[in-house]
Parts: C-alpha cells; structure tokens; sequence
C-alpha cells in the first residue's frame, strides 16, 4: 500500500500498553484460577480438651471505672466542684450500655 502510494518512508506506531491491558487482566485472571484449584484446605476438628471450669469472681474493690459509671449511670458526682469537673471531662470519653462502660473513639469501634 505505501509502495503504491510512493511513500518511500513508512513509519508505524502503536501503543501497546493500551493494547494489553486487557490480555494482562485476562492472563493474571487465568494464573491466580491455577493457584486457587491446585490448593487443598483439610479441615480437622479436634475435641474439647477440658471440660467448663465454673469461676467464682472476687469481689471488686473501687477504682478508677466506678466513679465514671456511677455518674454515667446515676449522674452523682462527688462534693468536690474540681473532682466533679474532671469526672465530666473524664466520662465524656466513656458510653455505658448493658452494664459495660466502653471506650468512645472518632475513628475506631466502640473499645
């Protein structure tokens, strides 16, 4: 076609990365298939190794925690106006729900 045209130079581009991105995509596909038929899970249930131990719990002693939860659930503060402002501060970090004083977080879960 160039020789007919009388073209005495031809010059031929192509980009071949647009060309295979989608026989790479095809070929990664096909490679991880092989991986995932070739491996074999063996799944093996053991048993119970002892049996349920009852616990006794001891009685707790005050710490840090009560404070916090008795004001969280009951709103009681202490007669001290600087213990009551940093008990605030403090709580507002905490939730209660279902007995259970939790962490507050912006970015994470409930910890």
């Amino acid at each position: 076609m160039a020789d007919e045209a009388g073209a005495g130079h031809l010059a031929a581009y192509s980009n071949s990365k647009q060309e295979n991105i989608k026989a790479d995509c095809l070929s990664k596909l096909a490679s991880s298939l092989d991986d995932c038929r070739t491996k074999h899970i063996i799944i093996q249930y053991l048993p119970e190794l002892r049996a349920h131990l009852a616990v006794q719990a001891i009685s707790s002693s005050k710490d840090w925690r009560t404070p916090v939860v008795k004001w969280l659930e009951e709103g009681s503060l202490p007669n001290n106006r600087w213990e009551a402002a940093r008990l605030k501060t403090q709580a507002s970090r905490f939730l209660l729900q279902g007995g259970i004083l939790y962490k507050k977080s912006y970015t994470h879960p409930l910890l």
